[in-house]
């Protein structure tokens, strides 16, 4: 009983997290980043999209930065705060989000969240 509560509650944490990523610009490292939130119901941009300067974040205020764990997406994090803070005034940029997101999961990749995120979904 209390392992399902518990299911439960993560279940409505992960949805609220997908639904609040739903709403923002989401940016990401590589297309397999793209493609797994995207399972989940999450658009998202390629970091070098960004990085080149073929995207401006849209109209939507909050910007996730939805980084790997390692030490390449702590760089890109990095310098994305950077480049959003210099060249994009009045966006919100929140990494806390898809961190948390990803240590729910267990994950330390954005491409990894997808058979987990489905199986906590699908299993309550």
């Amino acid at each position: 009983m209390q392992k399902r509560a518990k299911e439960e509650r993560a279940r409505e944490r992960l949805v609220k997290i997908l639904g609040s990523l739903a709403n923002g610009t989401v940016i990401v490292e590589g297309k397999h980043d793209k493609k797994a939130l995207e399972e989940l119901g999450v658009d998202s941009v390629v970091y070098t999209s960004i990085e080149k300067g073929n995207l401006v974040p849209d109209y939507k205020k909050t910007v996730y930065l939805a980084m790997d764990l390692d030490k390449g997406g702590e760089e890109k994090a990095t310098k994305l705060i950077s480049k959003l803070l210099s060249e994009y005034k009045g966006y919100t940029i929140n990494v806390d989000l898809p961190r948390s997101m990803l240590k729910m999961l267990n994950a330390r990749s954005v491409e990894q969240i997808c058979g987990p995120a489905k199986e906590l979904i699908e299993v309550v």
